[in-house]
């Protein structure tokens, strides 16, 4: 609310964002502001649209806040949805208790996350959908991934051993080189993303037809 202010007193009419931890951060800026946040889910449906109706594929949620973005992103795609019930010790980690959804019978799991930062929860997610409910391959998707050198080994090790087909993420945040150098993850710039909505919002155009609304 402090920062909205602050943006308010400073001339600012219009905020642009993309993939924010929640949409209900335009009760902070409107009416004042225009709040314009790219959802993250049409990058989603675009890398994964070879998976489009496939019965044999499922969209899991790694955490329960993200179900809303799951349960959207896997009707977007015709596939069906679970969701992950974890919880976190005094450190930080994550331990999944199981997965909520119908997961006999597949294949391919497609993981999406709005960030990471240690990854503890999509790693768990990923071996666990491996190793206890037989998933051959998961493939992962995060809009904000602010992993360093030490957290990319887990994904190497889950990419190894526990059927981490790709790691897809965004240059919203700078990754490191060794992060760039493997050859399992895929970076997609989000330029023309914003340079098509700026372009819209300069001319008093709709912007909302340009991309999926959650």
């Amino acid at each position: 609310s402090l920062f909205a202010d602050q943006l308010r007193v400073a001339g600012v009419d219009i905020i642009l964002t993309y993939h924010p931890h929640t949409m209900a951060l335009d009760g902070f800026y409107e009416p004042a502001m225009k709040f314009v946040a790219l959802s993250g889910i049409d990058l989603f449906i675009q890398v994964f649209e070879r998976f489009r109706g496939k019965k044999d594929v499922i969209a899991v949620s790694a955490v329960a806040g993200g179900a809303k973005f799951t349960v959207h992103f896997a009707n977007a795609l015709d596939i069906t949805y679970a969701i992950t019930s974890k919880f976190r010790d005094h450190q930080g980690q994550a331990d999944l208790l199981g997965v909520v959804g119908d997961i006999e019978g597949k294949r391919v799991a497609l993981v999406t996350d709005d960030e990471a930062v240690t990854g503890s929860s999509i790693l768990k997610t990923v071996e666990t959908l491996h190793d206890r409910y037989g998933i051959e391959e998961t493939h992962v998707a995060i809009s904000h991934a602010k992993l360093d050198g030490e957290r990319l080994k887990g994904f190497v090790r889950a990419h190894e051993k526990h059927g981490l087909g790709t790691l897809h993420v965004t240059d919203r945040v700078p990754q490191p080189q060794e992060f760039s150098e493997l050859d399992f993850v895929v970076t997609h710039r989000l330029a023309r993303r914003f340079a098509t909505t700026i372009n819209r919002l300069h001319y008093n155009q709709s912007v909302s037809e340009l991309f999926y609304k959650l």
